[in-house]
């Protein structure tokens, strides 16, 4: 069960009936002025998503250290070695990528959520929980205005923040489902 409501309509439905500026999709909370500015921030990170992935991630693991744990094949390096290491750079491509899926999604919730709920069931199983994602987007919050310098500008911060808060409530109430679904399969099993 989600806590989301996405009967009531999509984006690309709501656009369908000419939304306004001001009018914002029931589900994902923004407006089409929203999607544009999130659309153009992401174009100019993603021009060099493999530096700016590497960094994202750099970064996140400076600020939450804690994180590294999760990742056998290069929590043992040192800050310096991070950088070069293969492993690192191979997920901060994946994490780009499913950014990348997000900003291609934002049009229609449903995709979206299908998307969201793709790479909360692949990271779940590795132990992954709100927290990681939430501590992901607490970085990227500010390294995209860091990345993107006087660029960046109100209207892409105010969209990346509606962005993050729908991204969240759409992992958090996913994995309660997957993880409430899987304590009732272990339970039923074990009462086999």
């Amino acid at each position: 069960m989600n806590c989301i409501d996405i009967k009531s309509g999509s984006r690309l439905e709501m656009e369908n009936k000419e939304m306004g500026e001001t009018e914002r999709d029931p589900v994902t909370g923004l407006s089409a002025k929203d999607r544009d500015a999130i659309r153009t921030s992401w174009a100019m990170v993603n021009k060099d998503a493999q530096a700016n992935g590497t960094a994202l991630m750099i970064r996140f693991f400076e600020e939450y250290p804690n994180n590294l744990d999760f990742f056998t094949e290069f929590r043992d390096l040192r800050p310096e070695e991070l950088r070069d290491s293969t492993g690192l750079q191979q997920h901060a491509m994946r994490v780009m990528h499913a950014l990348t899926c997000v900003v291609d999604s934002i049009d229609d919730a449903h995709v979206l959520i299908g998307v969201l709920h793709k790479t909360v069931d692949s990271h779940l199983t590795r132990g992954i929980r709100v927290a990681q994602f939430t501590e992901l987007f607490d970085v990227f919050a500010r390294f995209i205005g860091d990345v993107l310098g006087e660029k960046f500008t109100t209207d892409m911060a105010t969209a990346w923040q509606t962005t993050a808060a729908t991204i969240l409530t759409v992992v958090e109430a996913r994995m309660k489902e997957q993880l409430i679904a899987g304590t009732s399969s272990s339970s039923s099993s074990q009462a086999s």
